[in-house]
């Protein structure tokens, strides 16, 4: 919390300079864009006393003049509208000329859904980004029925790894396998299938709430959606809404909460059924209310299943199988929460901090400096 906090005042402080920068400039251009009385009155009575235009001129240019604000104001917006346009063209572009990653034609046997990350190396070469090690060495086995929280400080690469195992990009080195087989010799719709992920950062369809489930199950009845709806704590809200399941969510299902995207992610991941599920930090941004629904929904998910969660509040981990600790692409501690708070490594670090900033949070202390030096963003 601590290297997050120093980030938001660099960038307060970065925007203020900014602002003092450019604000005269910026004031003087809309200044006498919208108050072109300042401009023509003076340089029309001067060229009409001077001679150079007749007093008809003189009338025209005022009442013309003084009427071209609100166009010139629309083209402005017109340009900013352009420049959007413009960046999106640009991204698409880079979309279209993104590599695809191979596939094969033939499903797999898998057998069961065990988990396995074998030596796994990953770095962003050749994608555009810096060239630098992300994943070094990443090994660990996750069994069926079984939990495993991944945590670190910020950028030790805890979200790389949980989309490699869905094979958002390929790895350098190593293999991640689902039943004995190499994701990579496996098609794409196969991996789907097998596993379901929640993300800190949920998408919706501007569509309906049960055709923004159904992408999960295309083929799921109303009763499927309503049961998974309830075992995600999302039924009683989306009953409230107009149209109920029919009720369009917006944007990116900018009409409901945060947490009423989340719980219906999880209600996404629930319907989808698959054995294998991953969650990004899917709680980082919940208010306590929602955290007490999202908690109830997420346990309701994970029963049975291999489970991979990607840690933000590390009490939501605390009863982990196992817990492994990631710092700058490494894992240098594993094993329980007991244990590895015995240890007085880095997940201790994490936890005082984590504890020290809770506590502060709920009493309203001042603040003061945590008693440890590492960041306490997991």
């Amino acid at each position: 919390f601590g290297e997050t906090k120093a980030a938001i005042d660099d960038a307060a402080q970065y925007q203020a300079e900014w602002g003092r920068e450019f604000l005269p400039t910026f004031t003087a251009f809309f200044v006498i864009l919208t108050s072109p009385i300042l401009t023509i009155v003076p340089l029309g009575l001067w060229l009409w006393h001077t001679g150079r235009i007749d007093t008809s001129t003189l009338l025209f240019y005022f009442i013309v003049g003084l009427g071209f604000t609100v166009p010139l104001l629309r083209v402005l917006s017109i340009m900013t509208q352009f420049a959007v346009l413009g960046l999106g063209a640009r991204l698409i572009r880079e979309l279209d000329d993104a590599d695809v990653l191979p596939e094969v034609a033939v499903e797999s046997r898998l057998s069961g859904a065990t988990l396995e990350v074998r030596d796994v190396d990953f770095s962003y070469e050749d994608r555009g980004e810096a060239s630098r090690p992300v994943l070094q060495g990443i090994s660990f086995t996750a069994e069926p029925g079984t939990v495993t929280a991944v945590v670190g400080p910020s950028g030790a690469g805890k979200s790389t790894l949980a989309r490699l195992i869905v094979r958002f990009w390929d790895v350098d080195k190593g293999a991640i396998r689902i039943g004995g087989v190499d994701i990579r010799e496996m098609p794409i719709r196969q991996l789907m299938d097998q596993v379901a992920f929640v993300f800190q950062e949920t998408f919706l369809f501007n569509d309906s709430v049960a055709a923004n489930l159904l992408v999960a199950k295309p083929d799921a009845t109303h009763e499927e959606i309503v049961e998974a709806a309830k075992a995600a704590n999302a039924h009683e809200f989306v009953e409230g809404l107009p149209q109920g399941y029919d009720t369009l969510v917006g944007e990116a299902g900018d009409r409901l909460s945060g947490g009423e995207r989340q719980r219906l992610a999880i209600a996404r991941a629930i319907l989808k059924d698959a054995p294998i599920v991953i969650l990004d930090e899917a709680t980082a941004y919940a208010d306590p209310e929602n955290e007490i629904a999202l908690q109830g929904a997420l346990d309701r998910l994970v029963q049975g299943r291999t489970v991979i969660i990607i840690a933000h509040r590390l009490t939501t981990v605390a009863g982990a199988d196992q817990t492994l600790v990631l710092d700058e692409g490494q894992v240098v501690e594993r094993g329980q929460h007991d244990d590895l708070i015995q240890r007085g490594g880095l997940y201790t670090e994490m936890w005082e901090a984590f504890t020290t900033a809770s506590s502060m949070a709920l009493t309203g202390g001042s603040e003061r400096e945590h008693p440890a030096g590492r960041g306490a963003s997991t």
